[in-house]
């Protein structure tokens, strides 16, 4: 029981990007330790399937280490395929 956060292609130094799954319903947040060392200027959470609809993440927090994802509901990720893509990214002026 966790949420699994999985690298994505591409990873580059102003933009990376994770793949979200949760398996089970009681897993509620996801932290990504994104590596930029500064807070991302741009972060889109990107559902992938009916149960990150159903789950309700939501953005929660973005510092210079951490994005923080959480569920609203605790329910419909059981077992679940990935749900959703978090990508976040530097302006291309500020790469740490």
């Amino acid at each position: 029981m966790a949420v699994v956060i999985t690298p994505a292609s591409p990873q580059g130094v102003s933009m990376r990007k994770w793949n979200i799954a949760a398996d089970a319903d009681a897993d509620t947040t996801a932290t990504i330790a994104h590596g930029f060392g500064v807070i991302p200027f741009n972060v889109s959470l990107i559902p992938l399937s009916a149960a990150a609809r159903i789950s309700n993440w939501i953005l929660t927090s973005v510092d210079a280490t951490n994005i923080v994802l959480t569920k609203t509901t605790t329910s419909g990720s059981g077992a679940a395929p990935v749900q959703a893509t978090v990508i976040a990214s530097l302006p291309h002026s500020l790469v740490a």
